[in-house]
């Protein structure tokens, strides 16, 4: 059965939000028993999880994918270190692609998305700096609800010249998500994330933004620059 039907037929995505937001363990270090019970059962704890800390970040991450019938054994999951300024983690699950973390938020969003193509998004991007064909993986973005206005008016080339790393179209649409759930919030209402570590087929670079009508994926060229136009550096291993 495909992704999403599975989605739409099964997930109550308010109980998704709820017990991921809730999720468990008063362990902001993530260092005791609860814990490391909670990794082993799979993220199936009761327990619930404050701070953010890297290995609770972890947790409601694992929490997300098994609300969602997805398996993430979380000792395959490496997770690069931390940097200053850059506290959100995403963890991208092993076998993740860009069409399918679309129609998970087509099914989050209540159908409530687009994209510039009607092929899968799979054919259409088929170029990434990283991907999760071989297993999970883990980033570190900023924690900002708009892309970085520090890249602003920065082109995927520039950034590229630059040797500054950049999220992909499967990161970003699953950042979407996860962020969402805990705040409630759409990311970039007021501006695009350049997905500048995703090329189309056409060499073009893939761009993510919410309005009136939902998410929107669209595309522009390597060479695109605005003010509004931003990408989200990320820190990777």
């Amino acid at each position: 059965m495909q992704l999403l039907s599975v989605l739409q037929n099964n997930a109550d995505w308010d109980k998704v939000d709820s017990s991921v937001a809730q999720l468990v363990i008063d362990d902001p270090v993530g260092s005791g028993e609860q814990f490391t019970a909670f990794l082993q059962s799979g993220g199936r704890a009761g327990v619930v999880v404050v701070g953010n800390s890297t290995e609770t970040q972890l947790a409601r991450w694992l929490s997300l994918y098994r609300a969602i019938g997805i398996t993430l054994d979380p000792s395959q999951v490496k997770i690069p270190e931390r940097k200053s300024g850059f506290d959100r983690l995403i963890v991208v699950s092993k076998g993740m692609t860009p069409q399918k973390a679309f129609d998970l938020c087509t099914a989050r969003f209540g159908g409530k998305t687009r994209k510039y193509t009607s092929e899968s998004l799979n054919t259409v991007v088929p170029t990434n700096d990283r991907t999760a064909d071989k297993g999970p993986y883990a980033v570190w973005v900023r924690d900002l609800q708009e892309a970085d206005e520090e890249l602003k008016n920065l082109s995927a080339t520039m950034l590229t010249e630059q040797s500054i790393a950049g999220i992909t179209l499967t990161e970003r649409l699953l950042l979407e998500i996860k962020y969402y759930g805990e705040t409630k919030q759409h990311l970039d209402t007021e501006n695009w994330t350049l997905c500048s570590g995703s090329r189309n087929s056409g060499g073009g670079v893939p761009c993510v933004f919410w309005d009136d009508s939902g998410l929107e994926v669209d595309c522009c060229c390597v060479s695109s620059r605005d003010s509004v136009l931003r990408a989200r550096a990320v820190v990777t291993l």
